[in-house]
């Protein structure tokens, strides 16, 4: 059986250290490979989609086109459009003042702008629209105000047919994965006879469908959109039987929205995406499911486990090398329970295994905030069997005299179980005077 263990004592503080591995763009100095015209990078040829980039150490060619006349550090990119509509191009996320241009030409110099823009949408970021052809070549320069220099996102949507999944009818299905991200627009969607307003602002909506994977909570988010979104979601099986689970506008006094619903295993969820006052755009739309522990799966947990730690606590015993002599019985303290499961739930909902809760508290802290004391605190992982927990802090010498602690007289347990988590059993023991 694969268990972990670690105890705390009212004198025993627990530090962990993490390390993150981040991956970005490239350093300062570094050479950006289409600073050149004459060697842009080639987007897909496709409706939609993001690429990451920079300008750092790009320049501007003798006989091109300075954006907006301040550019100065300009790269390329080329897109052929996969079919005729109305293409727009956006630099939102982008970390600097950016500016950006999109037109036809073979060279720098005979580069023709079809649109160039600097400020979008109250941003620093850039947009640009135009009425592209089917089988014409574009090319997209990504610049900076003032030659400013920077990291960048650059994202394109080509609405060639409008969008696909306007009617409530025909939705975007999402795969039914624990996270994920797409990109989409709402360009040219409309509202529904009898569709439910998102946030009481939405006007051009366009629909997605997820099956939950897990019973919890699904977090939805347009996090770096293009414009002012609305979001929604909920279950029915028409616009108008629609019954929306949360809904949100504005979020962290950004433009963007974010919301939470709760969702059981299996079912189908709706999604929609809205602009404020039918405004329309692009858009990212990320979800995450996170799965509810389920807490002490069996009814008779508590009586179990007073029953095994009475018993030991009735017979002398070795603590490693330390002898602990046979002390009374506790009784089941309600209070302590409830201290107990809040950090098991803790654990198993956030897939750590520390003395130290998510939000930094100790032991002591939850004792405190459920309103009684404590003096030990015993946490293991890995089986859900009442009798591996109990035999697994008994082998242990931390948590054996912590078991034996003789100014003990109340005990609380609690098990939360995860799937989705790395050892999906996560026990709690608390005892106090």
């Amino acid at each position: 059986m694969n268990r972990i263990t670690r105890t705390i004592a009212s004198t025993l503080a627990l530090a962990v250290a993490s390390g993150v591995l981040v991956i970005g763009a490239p350093a300062a100095g570094a050479q950006t490979l289409n600073d050149s015209y004459a060697s842009p990078t080639l987007l897909p040829s496709q409706t939609t989609g993001q690429v990451a980039g920079t300008n750092l150490g790009a320049t501007l060619e003798i006989g091109e086109p300075s954006l907006g006349g301040n550019g100065g550090s300009s790269v390329h990119y080329s897109i052929v459009a996969p079919a005729s509509g109305p293409l727009r191009v956006s630099t939102a996320g982008s970390t600097y003042d950016t500016q950006l241009g999109i037109g036809t030409g073979d060279s720098a110099a005979s580069l023709v702008l079809l649109a160039e823009n600097d400020d979008a949408n109250d941003s620093l970021q850039s947009e640009v629209a135009i009425d592209a052809v089917q089988g014409q070549t574009y090319r997209i320069v990504v610049d900076g105000y003032a030659a400013a220099q920077g990291d960048f996102s650059l994202s394109w949507n080509l609405a060639a047919a409008g969008s696909t999944n306007d009617s409530f009818a025909s939705p975007t299905l999402l795969p039914p994965d624990m996270a994920g991200q797409i990109t989409g627009n709402n360009i040219g969607a409309t509202h529904e006879v009898d569709e439910h307003q998102v946030a009481a602002v939405g006007g051009a909506s366009v629909h997605y469908a997820i099956t939950a994977p897990v019973t919890g909570t699904l977090a939805l988010s347009t996090a770096g959109s293009d414009y002012d979104t609305a979001l929604g979601a909920g279950q029915g099986a028409s616009a108008a039987e629609l019954v929306i689970a949360a809904e949100n506008d504005d979020v962290d006094d950004v433009r963007t929205s974010a919301i939470n619903i709760p969702v059981v295993e299996g079912q189908t969820y709706r999604v929609i995406v809205d602009g404020y006052q039918g405004a329309q755009g692009n858009f990212n739309l990320s979800w995450a499911f996170t799965a509810a522990p389920i807490v002490n799966p069996e009814p008779d947990v508590d009586a179990q486990f007073l029953s095994l730690v009475n018993q030991a606590r009735s017979e002398a015993r070795f603590c490693g090398a330390q002898h602990m002599p046979a002390v009374a019985p506790l009784v089941t303290d309600p209070v302590l329970i409830a201290a107990s499961m809040a950090h098991s739930v803790d654990m198993a909902t956030n897939n750590f295994f520390d003395h130290a809760g998510s939000n930094g508290s100790s032991p002591w802290d939850r004792a405190a905030a459920a309103g009684t004391t404590a003096n030990s605190e015993n946490i293991i992982a890995g089986s859900a069997e009442v009798a591996d927990a109990v035999q697994g802090w008994l082998n242990s010498p931390g948590h054996c005299m912590n078991i034996m602690k003789a100014d003990a007289t109340r005990v609380g347990v609690a098990l939360a179980s995860n799937p989705a988590s790395q050892f999906t059993n996560y026990w709690t023991m608390m005892t106090g005077a």
